[in-house]
């Protein structure tokens, strides 16, 4: 029988034991343990840093909401005011939040039975969000050449009076990362479905930052102690004298509140020695460093710049932070496309139905995280308009296809208000300066008032004849 072989990969040392055995890293190992909806509950309430790290990324993700492109004026302000009559940036924003806690949902209120599906682009009359806690599915669907592999087949929801069952097609999961509990199938199918939480990601580093935060608020109270040695302390307590040290206790703390000064027996029975009293101060240089290497580690892990999350100004020379930002609007924009974007797609068509507004040629994008200022404004604006005198200068565009791309681009940015509105009320020949002049051109048939033919101009290139009358 051969031998079987263990391979480990890896460093080693014989002389330090780096590797082997008796390295104090071999008991060093990472677990796994599914937190309890309590548990994320006590965390997120009882944490003020971890309570930013859930809705800081919710509230930038719908701040500054989203425009809607392809429908009239009248259709977009529809969509605005049933977005407002149902509250639907509030509930988004509240899902997102619950997402980082595990999980949550929008409930549609659509027409038909709760228990079927729900008709194709039916109006929405109402919009709930409820936790991942509120619902429960028996099954998943698991048929992979089906439509919603994944999926559960039926919600169902706990109420007052009794459970009430739910058709998927009215439910629109804000599920968690999924990419850990995809590794594991040992879990549970609600866990698997709904994914690991935010809280469960960053809850050890918010633990070490709560934790130095709470020892460094206990040592305030130690920033000052007072020490009082009081002779023979163990022999008056050893023989039951504990009322003598309490009242020469009380009488010091008496002279110290309202004197500002501490009175004591500066003697024994033989007149030598007496009660010695010193303060004790402590030194926190350094604490603020500390406190904020965790906090700058938390923010790390919740992938939240530290400026956002702790509040703090930029570092480094010549730090503004803009880079921080930008980097900052990046990941807001990529959560909003992979994971908020699906959850409006499901909904769009039925608060359009809604709004009475199509949604064949409907489209939307996610707002910019960070508008510019009036200045700042102006001056793209003038920049912008410059590259466009020179584009035009070059003479290399067509009249008309060139005033079609600078008024598009003038409506797109918005610069001049309701300049759309006003090139709309005119015709095509007239808003992009194609219009031929009422008075017929000269020459080839034109004719003088008195009905003769007009003379051709000798350099006219359009007469077919450049030759001059005998009598020139």
């Amino acid at each position: 029988m051969g031998k079987v072989l263990n391979l480990f990969d890896g460093l080693r040392s014989a002389l330090t034991g780096t590797g082997t055995a008796r390295d104090a890293r071999t008991s060093y190992d990472y677990a796994f343990r599914a937190l309890t909806q309590p548990e994320i509950a006590a965390a997120y309430s009882g944490s003020g840093l971890l309570r930013k790290i859930c809705q800081i990324p919710a509230l930038d993700m719908v701040r500054e909401w989203r425009t809607w492109n392809g429908l009239e004026a009248d259709q977009v302000a529809k969509v605005y005011a049933e977005e407002k009559r149902i509250g639907l940036v509030g509930l988004v924003r509240q899902a997102e939040v619950l997402r980082a806690l595990g999980g949550g949902a929008l409930i549609m209120g659509l027409p038909g039975d709760p228990t079927q599906p729900a008709p194709p682009n039916a109006p929405l009359a109402f919009v709930h969000v409820v936790s991942r806690w509120h619902l429960t599915f028996a099954q998943l669907q698991d048929d992979a050449t089906r439509e919603g592999f994944g999926e559960p087949e039926m919600w169902t929801m706990n109420t007052t009076a009794g459970t009430k069952d739910i058709h998927p097609s009215r439910v629109i999961p804000f599920r968690a990362d999924r990419t850990a509990s995809l590794a594991m199938p040992t879990l549970s199918s609600a866990d698997a479905f709904w994914g690991e939480s935010t809280v469960a990601q960053v809850l050890d580093a918010v633990k070490d930052s709560d934790a130095a935060r709470a020892a460094f608020a206990a040592l305030l109270h130690k920033a000052k102690t007072m020490r009082i040695g009081i002779p023979k302390l163990y022999e008056m307590v050893a023989a039951g004298e504990d009322k003598k040290v309490f009242d020469r206790l009380a009488i010091l703390a008496t002279a110290e509140s309202m004197h500002n000064a501490v009175v004591f027996d500066n003697g024994d029975d033989e007149g030598k020695g007496g009660e010695a009293i010193t303060d004790a101060e402590y030194n926190f240089a350094g604490a603020k460093d500390m406190l904020y290497a965790y906090g700058e580690f938390v923010a790390a892990i919740s992938d939240i710049p530290a400026t956002r999350l702790l509040g703090r100004a930029p570092e480094g020379m010549n730090a503004s932070g803009d880079s921080q930002q930008k980097d900052w609007a990046k990941v807001i924009r990529a959560r909003q496309t992979l994971d908020l974007a699906p959850c409006l797609d499901r909904l769009d068509p039925h608060l359009l139905a809604a709004a009475g507004a199509s949604s064949q040629n409907a489209s939307f994008e996610f707002d910019p995280l960070d508008t510019q200022s009036e200045k700042e404004r102006a001056d793209t604006f003038k920049t912008l308009m410059e590259a466009v005198k020179i584009l035009r200068d070059q003479d290399s565009i067509p009249d008309e296809a060139f005033n079609r791309g600078v008024q598009s681009l003038l409506i797109e940015r918005g610069d001049l208000p309701e300049l759309e509105q006003a090139l709309s009320k005119l015709s095509d020949d007239v808003r992009y300066g194609i219009e031929l002049p009422d008075e017929p051109l000269l020459g080839n048939g034109g004719a003088n008032e008195e009905g003769g033919d007009l003379p051709l101009a000798a350099n006219d290139a359009k007469s077919g004849s450049s030759e001059l009358p005998d009598d020139a």
